[in-house]
């Protein structure tokens, strides 16, 4: 969750440019779409 002109939206519906913004400030850990899914290697 972040908080946008005074709403608090989830970020994974927060446009990309937006979303890579709050990762340069610390806002998120990540950004949604580019952590890679590890638990279907066997």
């Amino acid at each position: 969750m972040i908080q946008v002109n005074g709403l608090i939206v989830a970020a994974r519906h927060l446009p990309r440019d937006i979303l890579e913004e709050a990762y340069r400030k610390g806002l998120i850990p990540y950004i949604p779409g580019d952590r890679a899914d590890n638990s279907t290697e066997e």
